[in-house]
Formats: structure tokens, sequence, C-alpha cells
């Protein structure tokens, strides 16, 4: 009688797991994107599957948190491998989880798919299962990115203490966007960055997190700046942000002529407040006096899709060497929303041609189907 997942799991794929250097609860995690959550005093079921997979990561010395760099899914023993690891599986699995490769295994034989290349091979002997290290190497050669450099750093720093139970599609975001930010460096490139994902999947979490965890990466030397459109959004970034950074976080406005948030690490502004609305003026008034050129280490546009480009252009313009991340909902959701204008298409044209391509996309169907939604 063969094994089902739960014995395969324990008799065949954890001891060969092992023997490959992944015994560390560093170098391996196990994922469930659909789990219990107690919300209440029963708690609440998600809609998903809940599935689980191992998450293969790699480790730097005694950095806080590890790096996710593969999924294994592990199936029952009389499963073949290579069944349901098509092309465009395997190339879903990646972008869901911000890996670069996805195997599949039944204990004995295993299947990948290398989002790298593209391609799927296998099926290969189980024990022949690329070790820690090796995944490490693969890793930085194909990401042309050097884990021991300290711009690296922010792969590995943990989320902040208010916000630490992230789901996984929020640290696979910030993921994304550090990939690229290093990359972007590496090239000596401007770092400009588009995180797309569902209305109300907590896009302020992963701004808070991917903010907290430059900080603690020592990237963040000068203050940063979260903006957005209404006075709705700023207080619900407030609350969010000031969870993590305590008195550091200041809304910006005018007190008796000066600037309330100038000596905060966390600048919280609204279009308004900095006058980008004034079309008269070559420069917004309260940000021309109260902010010099390159200001700050990091502009993030919340919810950019909902604003022209004239509107927050001057800020980024004035801040070339900061890191630009905007916010927004899917492209599916504003396609599919009956208040679409050619304006909202003319806007998303105008984040593309900016930000370039979503680093990241968590679509409103897999929220739902996930259960978050």
């Amino acid at each position: 009688m063969s094994y089902n997942e739960a014995e395969t799991r324990f008799h065949l794929i954890d001891p060969v797991l092992r023997k490959k250097g992944y015994a560390d609860p560093q170098h391996i995690k196990l994922e469930t994107p659909a789990p219990v959550e107690p919300t209440g005093p029963k708690g609440r079921r998600r809609k998903g599957a809940g599935r689980t997979d191992y998450l293969l990561c790699v480790q730097v010395g005694i950095m806080p948190k590890p790096l996710p760099v593969a999924v294994l899914e592990a199936k029952k023993e009389s499963e073949d491998p290579l069944k349901g690891m098509q092309q465009a599986k395997g190339y879903a699995d990646c972008k869901r989880f911000d890996v670069k490769y996805v195997f599949a295994t039944n204990g004995h034989r295993y299947g990948e798919f290398d989002n790298v290349t593209g391609l799927q091979s296998g099926p290969f002997p189980f024990p022949d299962f690329p070790p820690h290290a090796d995944l490490c190497n693969r890793y930085e050669k194909d990401t042309s990115i050097n884990i021991n450099q300290p711009t690296a750093q922010m792969l590995f720093m943990a989320d902040s203490p208010a916000w630490s139970q992230s789901r996984y599609y929020q640290d696979a975001a910030i993921r994304a966007a550090f990939e690229k930010i290093i990359r972007c460096r590496q090239n000596n490139e401007p770092a400009r960055i588009l995180l797309s994902l569902a209305t109300g999947s907590g896009k302020t979490i992963i701004a808070t997190n991917l903010l907290w965890r430059l900080d603690e990466a020592e990237q963040l030397p000068k203050p940063a700046l979260f903006l957005c459109d209404r006075d709705e959004l700023r207080g619900q970034a407030y609350s969010k942000l000031k969870a993590a950074f305590g008195d550091n976080v200041r809304i910006v406005k005018n007190v008796r002529g000066e600037n309330a948030a100038k000596n905060a690490r966390i600048h919280i502004a609204t279009y308004q407040t900095l006058g980008l609305d004034d079309e008269e003026e070559e420069f917004a008034s309260f940000l021309s006096q109260h902010y010099g050129e390159d200001a700050f280490s990091v502009i993030i546009i919340d919810e950019c899709h909902r604003s022209a480009w004239g509107r927050w252009s001057e800020v980024l313009k004035r801040n070339p060497n900061a890191i630009h991340i905007g916010l927004t909902a899917t492209p599916r959701q504003l396609h599919e929303s009956k208040q679409a204008t050619a304006e909202d298409k003319e806007i998303t044209a105008n984040n593309l041609t900016y930000f370039g391509e979503p680093v990241y996309e968590y679509t409103l169907i897999q929220a739902q189907e996930d259960g978050y939604l």
C-alpha cells in the first residue's frame, strides 16, 4: 500500500531534504496559502484548498529572515511528480510566491519548472535533488544578485513586530520589490517599482513592512514619503505605519507656518497638503517651501491608479534619486469596473510607462481562491 501525501512527506521527502542541507528551519518553511485563521471563538476557515507547500530558502549568516527561492510541492507516493506541472502552472506558481523555481516530488522522483529559462524538466531521482548550497549559488547566478553584499541585506530583514504575521503574497510582493531595487542599484538605474494587488489585500501593511525592512538594513538614510489622494487613506496609513514606527511617523500639515512632520522618519501626505493640485505654480507651494530636492529616500504613491501622472509627478521629479514605488489595484479590477473611463486607461498607461510592469501582482481572483477576500 502506497503512502498518502502526509506519509510521503514524513517517510520519503523529509529525510532527503535533511540530507541535502534543508534541516535548518531557516532553510525550509511550510507555507499554507489558505489556513484556518482564529478570527472568532471558533476561528474561520479559508475558502481555499489549504494545500501546504515547502518553501526552500537561502540564508546569509545570522540574518533574521530566510529568503524563499523555490517551491516544492509534495505529492502522494503513487502520483506522477510531473502531473499538473505544465508550463503555465509553473509560471503561475513562480509569480505567486515570487520564486525562481518550482519542484514537485512523490518521494522517489521529482520534476522542475525553471522560471528563468521557462523550461520544465524531469523526472529525476529524488535523492539527486539540489543541495541547499547549490540552490543558493543558482539563485545568485540567475538573478545576478550577490546575496552577501550590503545592499542585499534588505532581502533578509524581518518584518516589523507590529505586522509580523504577513501573508505569503505580502512577503512575496516585498521581495519582488527588493530584487528590482537591488538590480537597479547594481546597474546605476533609477529604482521604479509598481506593485499591483487587489483592493483589500493589505497594500498599506506591505508598504509598512517594506519601509521597516529598508530601515533595518540601513537603506533609509533620509525620510520616506507616503503619498495618498484623500484623508481617509491618510488616516489608514497613519494607523498602520505608527504601529510599526511609533512617533517617527507624522502627518504632513502646516502648523503655524511649520511642517508638522519635519523631524519624522516617515511623512504621510495628501496631494492637497503638498499643493499638488495647484496648476498655476511651477512647483506646489508647500512642497517647495518645506522640502528641498532629494529630500526623501523612498516615495510611495498609494492607489496610483486613482490619480493622473500630473498630480504626483512634481514630487517625483524633485526626488530623482529616491526609490519610487506605486501601489495600485489590479488591472483586472480596473478593466471590469463599470466606472472605468478613458481617463482610467490613460492613468494606467502612464503608470506602466513610468514604473514599468508590476514586479508583483496579486489578483482579486487569486485572493478569493485563497479565501482572503
